[in-house]
């Protein structure tokens, strides 16, 4: 649905409402004021009684975008900050998931079973900050996509597993390798588009 306004002039001495259209032109002629009748259309979109009105784009929320798409640099006690931080963010998560039944009987995940936590626990806070130096090596020379939620996840879920399920040394060596190879393909996927945004980008420069 549109609308159409309409703006116009009619010039005074004009004469047309008492003399018709014939005889207001002329008269308009004699008195010098002769200009032609301009329209301004302006199309006004309505939808449902609200103006369409121009998409803006806000540059904070441009910038919460884009805020995992940096290089994380800075000085080394950062990094090791970061890296103990989430870490223990993941193990206690871990921890408070197994404390409850998640799931039902039959395939769900069962609470900590009887035993000693210490060994488990200190076993993913150990692989945690092995995982957590390798992400930040590769995040501070070159953009990688949410490494605290990559580290936390597999910290997290590695934690819950073991203490619900209190897996041999091998098996727990299992988990720890498949939260390795999620971290490494995580981080090779980021330098591999690194290096195409520089071959683009010299590209660019050559031509």
């Amino acid at each position: 649905m549109s609308e159409v306004i309409e703006l116009g002039r009619i010039p005074d001495g004009g004469g047309r409402k008492a003399l018709g259209d014939q005889a207001g032109r002329a008269t308009r002629s004699q008195t010098g004021l002769d200009c032609p009748r301009r329209n301004v259309r302006r199309q006004v979109s309505v939808s449902s009684g609200v103006m369409d009105l121009p998409e803006t784009t806000n540059p904070v929320d441009t910038q919460d975008e884009h805020e995992d798409e940096r290089v994380r640099s800075g000085p080394l006690r950062r990094h090791v900050l970061w890296a103990v931080l989430v870490t223990a963010a993941g193990v206690t998560l871990g921890w408070l998931g197994a404390l409850f039944r998640i799931g039902p009987e039959e395939y769900g995940l069962p609470p900590a079973a009887p035993g000693a936590l210490w060994p488990y626990l200190l076993a993913w806070a150990v692989i945690g900050l092995g995982l957590g130096v390798i992400l930040r090596l590769v995040a501070a020379k070159v953009p990688v996509y949410s490494p605290s939620e990559v580290l936390l996840g597999s910290v997290m879920i590695g934690t819950r597993l073991s203490l619900g399920w209190r897996p041999e040394p091998l098996e727990a060596a299992g988990l720890a390798a498949a939260a390795l190879l999620l971290v490494i393909v995580w981080c090779a996927v980021a330098l591999r588009g690194a290096a195409v945004v520089r071959r683009s980008q010299d590209a660019a420069g050559a031509a």
